[in-house]
C-alpha cells in the first residue's frame, strides 16, 4: 500500500500548496491512502469546515488535527458530522467529533487511522496518550481487523514521541508526529517493524516556522513600533542599567552641591577626623 502523510498544513499558503499539489501527487504516485494535518490551516490557529472539505476534495483521505482543533469555534460543530476528521482520541469523554476510525484504501485495505496529543509542555494536558492508544488497538488488532495502523502523535517532546513509537511497535504499521513544523532526520524501522519518524514537519512557507512568525514580522514592518519589537533584551537591560547610574550621579552631585568638601558623601559615612569609611556608592560611575 501507497501511503502519504503531510504535516500540518500552515495558513493560506499551506493549504494552496496542497490543494494544487496533492492531485498529481496521488495521481503520479499512484497512492493508496493519503492523511492531512490540518490543524494549522485556518491561518495558523484551526480549520474551518469549508478547509476541511477541500482538503478532502483535493484527495486527502482523512484529516487529523491536534492542541489547536477548537480554534475555529465552528469546528466543534462540524466535528461530529465528518467521519474522516479526527481530533485527539485522548480528548475526555463526551468531547465532540472522533479519535479515531477505520477507512478504506483505494485499494481496498483497511487503514486505521488514529490521532493522539503528547502530555508533555502540551496545553491543553489531557487523558493518558498510552492509556488511550491501548484502548484503539485492543479494539481494532492489527492484521485481524485492520490491514494498517497509523498513530498522528501531536507532541511537543520528542522522547515522548519515541517512547510511543516503542509502545506501540509491532502493533501500529506506522507512527509519526506533527506540531513543531519541523521535519526531523530519524525516519526509521523499529525493532518490531513498525515505522516511525518523530516529525513530519509541515506545509507551509519555507522562510516562516510557524504561523505566529509570520504575525511578529507583520507587526514589526510599522515604523512605531520596529524599534520596540525587534529590540534585543540586552539593549533593554544596558538602557537599564544607564538609567540607574544617571540617577545615582544626580543623586550624588546634589549630596555634593548640599555638603560642600564632603563631595557628596551620605552624613552617616562623614566623620570630623577626616577618615571615611567606604561609602556605599560608586563614585566612578
Amino acid at each position: 500500500m501507497r501511503l502519504l502523510f503531510l504535516g500540518d498544513m500552515v495558513g493560506k499558503t499551506g493549504r494552496t500548496a496542497v490543494w494544487d499539489r496533492l492531485p498529481g501527487l496521488v495521481s503520479d504516485l499512484k497512492l493508496d491512502f493519503v492523511i492531512v494535518n490540518g490543524e494549522n490551516a485556518a491561518g495558523g490557529f484551526g480549520i474551518t469546515e469549508d478547509i476541511f472539505l477541500e482538503t478532502i476534495n483535493a484527495g486527502a483521505d482523512v484529516v487529523t488535527t491536534g492542541n489547536h482543533v477548537w480554534d475555529q469555534k465552528e469546528a466543534v460543530a462540524f466535528a461530529g458530522r465528518h467521519d474522516q476528521f479526527l481530533r485527539p482520541a485522548n480528548y475526555p469523554q463526551g468531547t465532540p467529533g472522533r479519535g479515531s476510525g477505520l477507512f478504506y484504501a483505494r485499494n481496498g485495505a483497511r487503514v486505521l487511522v488514529a490521532n493522539v496529543m503528547g502530555r508533555v509542555f502540551m496545553h491543553p494536558e489531557l487523558d493518558d496518550p498510552f492509556k488511550s492508544a491501548e484502548v484503539i488497538l485492543d479494539a481494532c488488532p492489527l492484521k485481524e481487523q485492520a490491514d494498517a495502523i497509523i498513530f498522528d502523535f501531536h507532541a511537543e517532546a520528542t522522547s515522548e514521541k519515541q517512547c510511543f513509537g516503542h509502545f506501540v511497535d509491532g502493533r501500529a504499521s506506522f507512527v509519526v508526529g506533527t506540531h513543531t513544523h519541523v521535519p526531523t532526520a530519524d525516519a526509521q524501522i523499529l525493532n518490531g517493524g513498525t515505522a516511525y519518524m518523530s516529525d513530519a514537519g509541515m506545509c507551509g512557507d519555507y522562510d516562516l516556522l510557524s504561523a505566529w512568525t509570520r504575525r511578529s514580522r507583520s507587526t514589526a514592518s510599522s515604523p512605531r513600533c520596529r524599534r520596540a519589537a525587534w529590540k534585543p533584551r540586552t539593549d533593554r537591560r544596558r538602557s537599564a542599567a544607564s538609567a540607574w547610574r544617571s540617577r545615582i550621579r544626580q543623586d550624588l552631585q546634589k549630596r555634593s552641591r548640599r555638603s560642600g568638601s564632603d563631595r557628596g558623601w551620605p552624613k552617616r559615612c562623614r566623620s570630623s577626623g577626616g577618615n571615611r569609611r567606604r561609602a556605599p556608592f560608586n563614585t566612578q560611575l
